[in-house]
């Protein structure tokens, strides 16, 4: 363990570390964002946006033409914000905000390629394009809403199509970004807690599945190759997510510990226990170009 983050009054909802896995943007339901310092612990910046209720989700991106860090959170209201640090100053500023989606925004997925957020919310999903500016522009024109929870929503194709995963009709459904089109709709045996997209040494998809936790499908084919055994009580969804170059697979829990999984092998590596000992639902990793090192 290297830092216990102290900073917000209940439990968390959402995490995120930056493209160089120098920085932790979190939140909960205090309404509150905190930028932490990986390396020391420390919590450089606290951004109040309670007039929006609950933050319910985080993305790091990158604008065009610059090297600094920004990010973008979604609110309860469906409301998205985009924040961007300056040249050579410490704290990020408020840039930009559009109200997308009549609900909860309930995941977000950048592509640095073509510079694009996706996201989803109780009705359908959108597209848009990140200007240098930090403006927002809606390339997506779907109407067609879906009377289902969507759990998450992720690129493929090299930022020209998305996949969105629905909870209750066990449904992932990807849809071409132009022209915005459905190209094909498959479901799982299971529901859909939450999923993550992995695409290093082939493309994958892992979902936890709210039973024995985590699967492993082959994307797009979804024909699943592996289950990872991490039981929950509570049926609660939890977050998966992947490091080390897809080789770990991190979950969530409702025993107060995280897991951390070999991909190849499907064995347990390490127990992550969490001070509190109460339901772990946020997880997050990433693997810093600049040391080398793995941050969950």
């Amino acid at each position: 363990l290297c830092h216990e983050l102290a900073g917000h009054s209940a439990g968390i909802e959402c995490m995120a570390i930056s493209m160089d896995g120098l920085t932790l943007s979190s939140s909960n339901n205090d309404t509150f964002v905190i930028i932490w310092n990986i390396k020391t612990g420390e919590a450089v910046q606290k951004i109040n946006k309670a007039y929006h209720v609950v933050i319910s989700s985080i993305v790091w991106i990158v604008l065009n033409d610059s090297t600094e860090p920004a990010f973008v959170f979604g609110c309860a209201d469906g409301s998205l914000h985009l924040y961007k640090k300056q040249t050579c100053q410490r704290m990020f500023e408020f840039i930009a905000m559009e109200t997308c989606h009549n609900s909860a925004v309930e995941s977000l997925a950048f592509n640095p390629i073509h510079c694009r957020l996706a996201s989803i919310g109780g009705d359908f999903p959108q597209v848009w394009k990140l200007t240098a500016a930090g403006t927002m522009a809606l390339i997506s024109n779907s109407t067609e809403q879906k009377p289902l929870v969507a759990r998450n929503i992720f690129f493929c194709d090299d930022g020209a199509s998305i996949v969105v995963c629905y909870l209750e009709s066990q449904e992932l459904m990807c849809l071409s970004i132009e022209p915005w089109a459905v190209k094909w709709s498959k479901t799982i045996p299971t529901r859909i807690g939450n999923a993550c997209f992995c695409s290093n040494d082939g493309s994958y998809i892992y979902i936890a599945n709210l039973t024995n936790i985590v699967d492993q499908y082959k994307f797009p084919t979804l024909e699943r190759v592996q289950s990872f055994p991490h039981a929950i009580e509570i049926k609660r969804p939890v977050q998966v997510s992947t490091t080390a170059l897809g080789a770990w697979v991190v979950a969530g829990g409702d025993a107060g510990f995280a897991c951390i999984f070999d991909r190849r092998t499907g064995q347990l590596v390490q127990r992550l226990d969490h001070s509190k000992c109460e339901y772990i639902y946020t997880c997050c990793t990433v693997i810093s170009a600049l040391s080398d090192s793995c941050s969950t």
